[in-house]
């Protein structure tokens, strides 16, 4: 009780697949299309995008997104995979543009 639970995409298997290791930004949106857009899996996409701009700082995605108490902002390029996460989103998502209200 009390938890939020939210889909996410690990980084590798298996040893990114539990603790404060699994959520990897730039992997996460370099994922997010083939994963989650491509298969159908709208609602998972839209709430992975959503709880990554929820952590947005400095106009930076986090690297390294500890349940979201230490996110870690170290890589330059996770900002533009998540900017192509939410195009794709927006083109391949019924009702895609909704996010961009959200």
């Amino acid at each position: 009780e009390g938890f939020d639970r939210q889909p996410s995409l690990c980084a590798g298997l298996p040893h990114f697949s539990t603790g404060y290791m699994r959520n990897w930004g730039r992997d996460t949106f370099i994922a997010l299309r083939g994963c989650l857009l491509l298969t159908g899996r709208y609602q998972e996409a839209r709430d992975t995008i959503l709880a990554y701009a929820a952590v947005v700082r400095h106009g930076l995605i986090p690297n390294l997104l500890d349940s979201s108490n230490n996110p870690r902002y170290n890589a330059r390029d996770a900002t533009w995979f998540f900017m192509q996460s939410i195009q794709d989103y927006c083109t391949m998502a019924p009702e895609g543009t909704g996010i961009l209200s959200a």
